[in-house]
């Protein structure tokens, strides 16, 4: 059983690793935690990290490693819409801009949870909306 602590934790180590020794490092370590608990805590983990703001960053990873090992169709450890919204809130309709770091390792997630009725019905209008509000942070993402 993992400590109510760890999303957290798991949250903020990931967000402070922008060295590719890191990187790689994490990966590996999160290949050994993604096979080695259950779908069910992993979800919880998951769910713990939707509710952080930087989660988004954590979240593309582990859906990377999910992918490497399940393939996309049994990858499916939160809905695709809800971590759209996550994407789009916290990448898009923001004044501050975020580093390319942090747009490289949500990318996964963009990959995973964007189709084409979700890009037309829910990705444009927030692309939109965002160029209007913010320009030089929109056309950075």
């Amino acid at each position: 059983m993992l400590p109510p602590t760890f999303p957290s934790l798991l949250g903020l180590l990931v967000q402070a690793i922008q060295g590719p020794r890191l990187e790689n490092a994490t990966d590996k370590k999160l290949f050994v935690f993604c096979k080695s608990v259950s779908q069910e805590t992993l979800k919880k983990v998951v769910d713990d990290l939707l509710t952080q703001d930087r989660g988004i960053i954590c979240i593309g990873l582990i859906v990377k490693t999910l992918i490497s090992l399940y393939g996309e169709e049994n990858a499916a450890i939160v809905e695709k819409k809800v971590l759209l919204d996550m994407y789009i809130k916290y990448f898009l309709i923001t004044k501050v801009k975020k580093s390319s770091w942090a747009l490289q390792r949500s990318a996964p997630v963009l990959k995973y949870a964007v189709d084409s009725s979700a890009f037309t019905a829910t990705l444009m209008p927030a692309l939109q909306k965002s160029i209007l509000r913010s320009p030089e942070i929109a056309m950075e993402v």
